[in-house]
């Protein structure tokens, strides 16, 4: 195998926010969360390594190479320079160390522990920057035994992790920047022990929401995203939500602008005061009249809904019969055509031997059968035309049909009539016989 090379100039980078114990166990196990629930002295980061695409200098790590990375990569150093970010690697020190990494998609993704006590400064920059939505960028440095170009991409190959560090210019464009900061004593368990007062509102039937002092009674500012998050997904009336956000956004104001904390608390104590108290629970008996009214306006809504649902049942039941009757019917109105073009047919049958009657030709049924076809064809003026020459022929002595009349032969002696071969070769005989 070939040495390793050290690569610094492929920063990949993420932005913090915070974690809590639950999402480190769902992506890290139960193990990591534990730790984090009784670490006093840490700071926890999350962050994005690398993932599998190019970065900015065009170089990238195959996700075939994510194994090495993650079984080289643990306890490997946080590094930041001190009191400042700067763009590249130069001046580093160890901030924390790597104390987890799991592969998820095409990334893999970090979790770090920062050390408070050693660059107490340097944490909590971090932390301000993630207040303020500033982006905090990582840069890996990587060790790398070989490589290969793939359409212009030079991919880095054997790979191991040396350490990963703050920086200020990343080479990945805000793919790999830090996710999250773990605000371990707001853990749910540590939540569930605060008194009511650390709350800024607590239901009717006792539900608690928002808590935003800690154990001792302080007002925590990093709490204030959090709650404004709590506050868009609660199942609370808008107008309490609205109020609360405007207590938290006030907070926030005093706290941005350096506030004292008797100045923070004053604010507090001033937005809760007997005459906001008094409006609010005018507010909270409208609020109440317009959800007992909602109620009804709701149950209606169902029951147009039932019946709604009721009629379009009797409908598509109709509308299945419907297509039912439509195919039974449809074999009927065809056998109906067919009766009644032999009732038309009859009936033009019977006008036909009617004016055979008037002129007084008598037929049998069966010349009428056998000769239909001719018959009907024959317009009015057809038929009455060959009526008048079938009744002409018959004045003739005919039978009212064409027939083909036989020639008669002249009788050669006496006056005998000789009509038949028979006849005349008879005569002829008694001719020859008698000369």
């Amino acid at each position: 195998m070939k040495s390793k090379a050290t690569k610094i100039d492929t920063e990949i980078n993420d932005v913090l926010e915070l974690i809590s114990k639950e999402d480190v166990e769902l992506q890290f196990g139960e193990a990591s969360a534990s730790t984090i629930a009784t670490d006093q002295v840490i700071t926890w980061a999350k962050f994005i390594l690398t993932d599998d695409k190019p970065n900015e200098n065009k170089q990238r790590v195959p996700i075939e190479e994510f194994d090495n990375l993650i079984k080289t990569g643990l306890f490997k150093p946080v590094k930041m320079a001190l009191a400042e970010i700067k763009d590249g690697h130069e001046d580093s020190k160890p901030l924390g160390v790597i104390t987890n990494l799991v592969k998820e998609g095409n990334k893999i993704i970090a979790l770090a522990a920062l050390w408070n006590h050693e660059r107490t400064e340097d944490v909590e920059m971090i932390k301000d920057m993630i207040k303020s939505k500033r982006p905090v960028n990582v840069s890996w440095e990587i060790l790398f035994g070989d490589h290969a170009f793939v359409n212009g991409v030079e991919d880095l190959l054997d790979v191991a992790l040396k350490a990963a560090t703050i920086v200020g210019l990343p080479a990945y464009a805000g793919r790999t920047q830090l996710l999250a900061v773990a605000a371990k004593k707001w853990s749910p368990a540590y939540i569930e022990k605060l008194p009511d007062t650390s709350f800024l509102h607590i239901e009717r039937d006792g539900t608690r929401y928002f808590a935003i002092r800690d154990d001792s009674g302080k007002i925590d500012p990093s709490r204030f995203p959090t709650v404004l998050e709590e506050i868009a997904n609660a199942p609370l009336s808008q107008n309490t939500l609205k109020t609360i956000r405007h207590q938290v956004q006030r907070l926030d104001i005093v706290v941005n602008a350096d506030a004292s904390v008797k100045e923070l608390l004053d604010e507090f104590e001033d937005v809760n005061s007997e005459e906001n108290k008094l409006e609010t629970k005018e507010l909270e008996g409208k609020i109440t009249d317009l959800e007992a009214k909602l109620a009804v306006a709701n149950d209606k809504l169902a029951t147009k809904e039932t019946e709604l649902v009721a009629v379009q049942e009797k409908f598509d039941l109709a509308d299945t019969n419907l297509k039912t009757l439509q195919e039974e019917v449809e074999p009927l109105r065809e056998f109906k055509l067919e009766v009644d073009k032999v009732a038309e047919r009859q009936v033009k049958l019977d006008a036909i031997k009617a004016k055979f009657e008037a002129v007084k030709l008598v037929k049998a049924d069966e010349y009428f059968e056998e000769n239909a076809d001719k018959l009907l064809v024959m317009d009015e003026n057809g038929l009455d035309f060959m009526l008048q020459e079938m009744v002409a022929f018959k004045s003739e002595g005919g039978d009212g049909e064409a027939s083909v009349k036989r020639p008669t032969v002249p009788n050669l002696a006496g006056d005998r009539g000789l009509s038949t071969i028979t006849d005349i070769t008879s005569a002829l005989r008694e001719r020859n016989n008698t000369k």
